[in-house]
């Protein structure tokens, strides 16, 4: 049987997955997480705040993923009777591997759902003297969807006359993240331009009043965050807000500036299933001298800054913004849900246009190859397509994904007589 793997995939096929071989890109987040994990086992600021099980779990994923450790499925040519292996992925919103892919096909099943019209692209973001809340408490991450959605249908009500009552149509994504990685909780918004009538027609709208989407949303974010908080200091805080912001909270909404809905789709969804940043950003990385070199572009300046971080600070970094387990990061608003399943098809068959923007939906692991890189990963050299075998999964794999970390026990390491 003629072999059409590389060296490191037959080493890898034999069983020997203890050796790590680095991909193309040998500077990868996983590596750096499986070379480094130790740090956050023996860091005490982990240990007195304490490690999410999400954080773990999606840790763990992309570990064994790095290492080809979740099993293979084997195609092999009925002709020639050459093989390949098809290494499987972990599947986490926290692997770059699988983000790529996850983002597409969720890019996808949006644009299979918006109108065709003109979209608006708004950001939503909570000022700075209250993202400490949301990153000590991540349950108001919930209120802040649900912040958004209220000012949304507020103001496209009110952008009508009072008998339309109109439903915004809109679609929600959650990005926790700035580019140098700081904690930003924001809300990307995909906003029809247009309201969907109380019977049942769409009606355009070239102007969406910004005044009242800042003043809006700092509203309904105050009072959602004082009912779920329920604290006497947070009034003094909310008062302090009021007289900061005196104009709203920063809201960006103007109209659009992508030459489709497609890439603004794109835009909005890119973070969603993968680690806040891409590799390619990682200039250079050394796990003897303990630092990660990476880039990022300000937003202001547009000018390139170079970071040093010590492998530790740059995992803590990314940690940070991994979301819990079954959390939504993209919701749909108004026409857009599925309890307006039938009244979304009615009024798409009513603006339907040829979309020749519309991709071709991915659904296989061969299409999106092929897609992506031009190659057919299962034509044989011979010509022919080789055919599905068998599927491999290593026993006890759901143990080790979710396996929790034993953390370095400071508390005897600084009282070793237990006094306190």
């Amino acid at each position: 049987m003629k072999s059409t793997l590389s060296k490191k995939e037959t080493i890898l096929a034999l069983g020997h997955c203890d050796t790590y071989f680095p991909g193309p890109n040998p500077i990868s987040i996983a590596k750096i997480f499986a070379e480094n994990r130790w740090r956050l086992l023996v860091d005490y600021e982990l240990y007195r705040k304490g490690i999410r099980l999400a954080i773990m779990k999606a840790v763990n994923s992309i570990i064994l993923c790095e290492y080809h450790d979740l099993g293979h499925t084997l195609y092999e040519c009925p002709h020639c009777e050459n093989f390949t292996f098809v290494w499987h992925t972990c599947k986490s919103r926290f692997c770059n591997q699988w983000g790529i892919k996850y983002a597409r096909l969720l890019s996808d099943s949006i644009l299979s759902k918006v109108f065709d019209c003109p979209h608006r692209h708004g950001v939503f973001t909570v000022p700075e003297p209250l993202r400490p809340y949301f990153q000590k408490d991540r349950s108001l991450l919930d209120e802040l969807f649900k912040a958004v959605e209220d000012t949304l249908h507020y103001v496209i009500r009110k952008a009508g006359r009072k008998n339309e009552e109109l439903i915004p149509c809109a679609v929600l994504t959650l990005h926790t993240f700035g580019r140098p990685l700081n904690w930003i909780p924001h809300i990307h918004v995909l906003l029809a331009e247009g309201g969907v009538r109380k019977s049942g027609s769409f009606k355009p709208l070239n102007h969406i009043h910004y005044d009242s989407l800042r003043f809006s949303f700092q509203k309904q974010l105050l009072d959602r965050m004082e009912n779920k908080l329920n604290s006497p200091d947070f009034k003094i805080v909310k008062k302090q807000c009021y007289r900061d912001y005196p104009d709203g909270f920063y809201v960006y909404s103007p109209p659009s500036t992508h030459k489709s809905t497609q890439d603004c789709v794109d835009y909005i969804v890119r973070y969603v299933g993968r680690p806040v940043m891409a590799q390619s950003r990682i200039e250079d990385y050394d796990v003897d001298l303990d630092f990660v070199w990476w880039h990022y572009i300000d937003h202001q300046t547009h000018e390139r800054v170079d970071v040093f971080d010590s492998t530790l600070v740059f995992m803590k970094k990314l940690i940070l913004h991994i979301p819990d387990d079954h959390f939504k990061m993209v919701r749909y608003l108004g026409a857009y849900t599925s309890r307006k399943k039938k009244l979304c098809r009615c009024i798409q068959k009513m603006l339907r246009k040829p979309r020749a923007w519309i991709r071709k939906k991915l659904s296989s692991y061969r299409e999106f190859r092929k897609e992506s890189t031009g190659i057919d990963p299962f034509l044989c050299s011979c010509g022919h397509i080789m055919e599905f075998v068998e599927s491999f999964f290593p026993a006890g794999l759901e143990v080790k994904i979710n396996e929790t970390w034993e953390l370095y026990d400071w508390h005897r390491e600084l009282d070793p007589l237990q006094v306190y």
